[in-house]
């Protein structure tokens, strides 16, 4: 049987962090407590990963950020500047460089993984957004210690990230639009390969299950993350038998695409359709009429995450591994509301 320092960390009756201390030699651990810590490791027969182990005695001072999307995209959706901002905010604060990583493809990811499991040329990783499928590979990370820090909830246990509500946050936008008396209420999706895209169709589908509204699949239309992608949803929705009077957008791209498409339908925002959409951008409030939007704390994330990778790096305990952070609802005149208000949730 192979014991983890999970297990070293359970018999010797201290935190993980303190027998990462121990095997690295770090000064800053009790005598008695150090003496603990590798009784437990010859009575377990445990032996530190050599991958793992190397990463943090040599350092590299340099940080990986990795963005499963490509250039293109990531330089024309604000949630990735953003983010990048936040994690930028604290490297800098402790002399620590970034090394962006972004792929548009399976192989290419699969690749990246791959060599951060052997390379010693970043101490740690940021994975932004990781997809459901990219769980092997979390897997494989977190079973050698690599540090690591997902941005976006993940379904594995013992897994360091922070995230958002999306749920929550979508939930919020679409209860404003049933309070507005919409009942025909559309949704531009994103996929469903990430967890957000879930998350924000299963608080679209709560919203209406709470007031009594059955929901209706001629209404949800799939787009992909992009104006091009919410553009052609919202076409779509304007051709069907049942045309919404109110939609809610997963993202701030496609609210953006959506908006075009109403526009050149001849309908008028928010007479005719009322539009949210989710993570505020500074031209949201610039848009004729300006969006109503669920606004996420895209910069705190990155913040957080950087601080959360930072003490994994260093083999200091992690408080609070798992982090989800609020949403706002921002009210402008595109949901109907003609003084622009913020509810919070």
């Amino acid at each position: 049987m192979s014991f983890t320092i999970k297990d070293v960390a359970r018999v010797a009756e201290v935190s993980k962090a303190t027998v990462s201390r121990v095997i690295n030699n770090n000064s800053n651990v009790k005598p008695a407590t150090k003496t603990r810590v590798l009784q437990a490791v010859r009575e377990l027969g445990y032996t530190p990963n050599s991958v793992a182990r190397a990463l943090r005695i040599k350092k590299s001072n340099v940080v990986a950020v990795i963005i499963p999307r490509g250039v293109e995209y990531i330089f024309s959706d604000p949630f990735f500047p953003e983010l990048i901002k936040g994690i930028t905010t604290i490297l800098n604060l402790h002399d620590l460089n970034l090394y962006l990583v972004m792929s548009n493809s399976r192989p290419e990811q699969e690749e990246i993984y791959s060599n951060l499991l052997k390379s010693k040329r970043v101490d740690g990783a940021i994975l932004v957004c990781p997809r459901f499928d990219d769980k092997k590979y979390i897997v494989k990370l977190r079973r050698v210690s690599f540090p690591f820090v997902l941005i976006g909830r993940f379904p594995l246990e013992e897994v360091n990230y922070v995230g958002y509500d999306s749920k929550q946050g979508a939930c919020n936008a679409v209860e404003h639009l049933i309070g507005l008396g919409h009942k025909q209420i559309g949704f531009i999706s994103g996929s469903f390969d990430l967890i957000g895209g879930v998350a924000r169709f299963e608080g679209y589908k709560m919203a209406l299950e709470r007031h009594s509204l059955e929901y209706n699949s001629e209404l949800v239309a799939k787009g992909d993350w992009t104006r091009e992608g919410g553009y052609q949803a919202m076409c779509d929705l304007l051709n069907r038998e049942k045309v919404p009077t109110a939609v809610f957008a997963a993202n701030t791209q496609m609210t953006v695409g959506a908006v075009k498409a109403i526009k050149e339908k001849g309908l008028q925002i928010p007479k005719d359709i009322a539009i949210v959409g989710f993570g505020d951008t500074q031209f949201a409030s610039y848009i004729e009429p300006p969006l109503t939007i669920v606004k996420e704390p895209t910069y705190e994330e990155g913040v957080m995450a950087a601080e959360m990778l930072i003490k994994l790096i260093n083999g200091e305990e992690v408080k609070q591994p798992q982090v989800m952070l609020p949403t706002k609802l921002i009210i402008r005149e595109s949901c109907g509301f003609k003084m622009a208000k913020i509810m919070k949730g």
